[in-house]
């Protein structure tokens, strides 16, 4: 395993860039989420050279997108996504895809329990 630093050098006060972070397969982006406490927490891609920064996804009713992976053709990428924006509260948190450009959401899995680290399996 290795690790590259990612360096963006003015992000917008929004990122936070201290969180899990996965790499595409191809290697050509990386996408993370923001704190797990963070109302409307947003699913967030960069380049490995630091441009390109985009917000993949939001929750427009106020829940946090955590533990962003992707699939494993890097098409898609899944997420946790609690509604309460606090992590001590997990009573109903989904799985949810959401194409690699930000289009196409929708829940894999509605859950009544604390699940939120997705992890796609290649067969």
């Amino acid at each position: 395993m290795w690790t590259e630093p990612i360096c963006i050098a003015s992000p917008p006060p929004e990122v936070d860039v201290a969180t899990t972070a996965r790499w595409s397969p191809n290697g050509k982006w990386i996408v993370f989420s923001g704190p797990w406490d963070e109302l409307r927490g947003p699913i967030w891609a960069v380049r490995p050279d630091g441009t390109g920064l985009r917000k993949v996804f939001e929750d427009p009713k106020d829940g946090t997108a955590i533990t962003p992976t992707w699939s494993p053709d890097g098409h898609k990428i899944m997420f946790g996504l609690n509604p309460y924006g606090n992590t001590d509260e997990h009573e109903s948190n989904k799985l949810s895809v959401i194409n690699a450009d930000g289009t196409g959401y929708e829940v894999v899995l509605d859950l009544h329990s604390g699940e939120r680290e997705p992890e796609w399996i290649d067969r």
